[in-house]
């Protein structure tokens, strides 16, 4: 799936981006709930 030029530094930056983005989609979805 990754090629051999990807960096197994890059793989994990990327998964752990994704994992960040929701987490803090998460805490914007309770915020929002709170506030309507």
């Amino acid at each position: 799936m990754w090629t051999m030029s990807k960096l197994p530094g890059d793989a994990v930056d990327g998964e752990a981006s994704l994992h960040v983005v929701d987490q803090t989609e998460q805490l914007i979805g309770l915020f929002n709930r709170h506030n309507i």
